[in-house]
């Protein structure tokens, strides 16, 4: 699996490399089969470009946010948007003067795949975790209502002791003047 993936990540560099011919037609036929690839890899512009490339840091801010909406939209369903977005990135990207190959980081990928099954493990930690902190947060709750419950309780009868102590001696008073 990891030797077919390797073969495919090569076959997309050489596919994207095809993109950058002046013929319009076989431009987009080498983006249609790049992307027929990628989508087999399950994989996609966005997770390819690598945000400390230093060929990006040539880029103005505004060139490069424009290039990842145009290149998000390729992943569209729709087979003319792709190929709208392709060819409005291609402009971009020979506007700026770099190509797929400089843009994107196809190790980047391999590493990810990679730590996948890590991040996997760890994604299923962190929410066992916190299913585990909102049963203790109910539970903290019910608790705390319960201890008010029992404050109450024990006012009432401390109270309820007090004015029993209380009521003989006023008993007595109210005796004694009426004698």
């Amino acid at each position: 699996m990891i030797d077919d993936t390797a073969n495919d990540i090569k076959r997309l560099r050489k596919i994207l490399a095809m993109t950058a011919t002046e013929n319009e037609g076989e431009s987009i036929a080498a983006f249609l089969m790049a992307k027929r690839l990628m989508e087999k890899l399950d994989i996609g512009f966005d997770r390819l470009i690598d945000p400390d490339n230093p060929v990006l840091f040539a880029i103005r801010d505004f060139d490069l946010r424009r290039l990842r909406k145009i290149l998000a939209l390729t992943s569209s369903g729709n087979e003319g948007e792709t190929v709208a977005a392709f060819l409005m990135a291609k402009r971009l990207m020979g506007r700026t003067g770099i190509s797929f190959e400089q843009l994107l980081d196809f190790n980047r990928y391999d590493r990810a795949n990679s730590m996948q099954h890590a991040r996997t493990v760890g994604d299923m930690e962190v929410i066992s975790l916190k299913k585990r902190i909102a049963r203790l947060q109910a539970e903290l709750v019910d608790k705390t209502a319960q201890l008010e419950r029992y404050k109450e309780a024990f006012d009432s009868m401390i109270g309820n002791a007090w004015d029993m102590q209380n009521l003989p001696k006023e008993a007595n008073a109210k005796q004694q003047y009426l004698n």
